[in-house]
């Protein structure tokens, strides 16, 4: 990363950045250890109590 430009990473004084992690509930049993991408699949009885 000989391109990559360490002082983009430092916020000047006074500045502040939010991050927000979002995880979503347990999917399905049937399709567990896949990675889903972008596929839209459904939850399990437990992720929908996660959820």
């Amino acid at each position: 990363m000989s391109s990559w430009n360490k002082n983009l990473a430092i916020l000047p004084a006074g500045v502040t950045q939010r991050i927000l992690l979002i995880r979503h509930g347990e999917p399905v049993e049937q399709i567990r250890g896949y990675c889903y991408g972008k596929l839209d699949v459904g939850l399990s009885a437990n992720g929908c109590g996660q959820a």
